[in-house]
C-alpha cells in the first residue's frame, strides 16, 4: 500500500509542478506608441505682467518647454516653425500676473493654452492638435 501512494506522489508532482507553470502568464507589454516630442528652445524668462497688488519690485516667470505632436510630419512643421512657437509661448507668458502663474492649476491651464495657440497659428500649415505640452521648468521668481 506504502508503494502505491509513493508512485502516485512520484507521478502527481511532475504533474502538479507543470500545471503550475502552465498557469496565468502575465501579458506582454504592449509596444509602446512612438513619440514625437520637441523641445522648444532654450528657457523661456518673462517679465510677469505688472499688478496692482503686487508688492514685489521685480517679477519674472523662467519656463522650458517641450510639444508632442501627433505625427513624425507634424513634428516637421512644429521644427519649421519654432520662431513662431517662441513668440506664441513668450507672448502667453508675459501677459499673465503673478497670481495667475501661482494658482494650483497654472501649469494645466497654460498647457491648454499654448497648445490651442499654436494649433490655431499653424492649422493652416497642417497642425490638427498637439498630443501634449510640458514643462521642465516652471519658476516664478519675485525680488
Amino acid at each position: 500500500m506504502n508503494r502505491k501512494i509513493v508512485f502516485l506522489l512520484l507521478l502527481a508532482l511532475p504533474l502538479c509542478l507543470a500545471l503550475a507553470a502552465c498557469g496565468d502568464k502575465p501579458e506582454p507589454s504592449p509596444t509602446p506608441e512612438p513619440t514625437f516630442m520637441m523641445d522648444i528652445g532654450q528657457q523661456f524668462q518673462n517679465n510677469v505682467k505688472p499688478d496692482p497688488d503686487d508688492k514685489y519690485d521685480v517679477i519674472y516667470s523662467r519656463c522650458r518647454v517641450a510639444v508632442e505632436a501627433v505625427s513624425e510630419e507634424e513634428l516637421a512643421i512644429l521644427a519649421e516653425n519654432e520662431s513662431h512657437i517662441r513668440d506664441i509661448i513668450n507672448t502667453i507668458m508675459s501677459s499673465k500676473t503673478l497670481k495667475e502663474l501661482e494658482r494650483s492649476d497654472a501649469k494645466e491651464r497654460l498647457k491648454t493654452e499654448i497648445s490651442e495657440h499654436i494649433v490655431v497659428a499653424l492649422a493652416d500649415k497642417g497642425i490638427t492638435d498637439l498630443a501634449g505640452v510640458y514643462f521642465s521648468d516652471y519658476l516664478t521668481i519675485k525680488q
